[in-house]
């Protein structure tokens, strides 16, 4: 009967309780099926479920995904390990943008899942002292692993003296530095 023509008559939701979603895509292909219903119909009839995300992520690529459903949604239905593990943290990066990501995420669990050292590299040191500020990339990070993440002279660069006094204190400095 052909598929568009049975999704017609029938519905995607019937047609989805009848066959099964899974059926569907196998019998169908996922890009004849977005293609058929629309990405947003094919989230909410796939159930949000992580290996339909997942699967879509393959067949729709990222940014078309986060466009339609939104980063939030994303997160929610598939946490962000998974996604960064999905996707890598730099096309997340680059998809999102750094603040979206931290709105979204919070600093705290971006380091923990990406770690500080990737997150400078992908992001740069300025750049995310901007987005964070110092005080809480110091209270994530401590200084002395900022320091040597870093090293001081590009963190006196980057902030400046008397904030990194102020931030941390003349004896920290004193002693981190050496």
């Amino acid at each position: 009967m052909g598929v568009r023509r049975l999704v017609r008559v029938m519905g995607v939701r019937r047609l989805v309780r009848v066959m099964g979603v899974r059926r569907l895509v196998r019998v169908m292909g996922v890009r004849r099926l977005v293609r058929v219903m629309g990405v947003r119909r094919l989230v909410r009839v796939m159930g949000e479920g992580y290996g339909g995300v997942r699967r879509l992520v393959r067949v729709m690529g990222v940014r078309r995904l986060v466009r339609v459903m939104g980063v939030r949604r994303l997160v929610r239905v598939m946490g962000v390990r998974r996604l960064v593990r999905v996707m890598g943290v730099r096309r997340l990066v680059r998809v999102m943008g750094v603040r979206r990501l931290v709105w979204v995420m919070g600093v705290r669990r971006l380091v923990r899942v990406m770690g500080v050292r990737r997150l400078v590299r992908v992001m740069g040191v300025r750049r995310l002292v901007r987005v964070m500020g110092v005080r809480r990339l110091v209270r994530v990070m401590g200084v002395r692993r900022l320091v040597r993440v870093m090293g001081v002279r590009r963190l006196v660069r980057v902030m400046g003296v008397r904030r990194l006094v102020r931030v941390m204190g003349v004896r920290r400095l004193v002693r981190v530095m050496g």
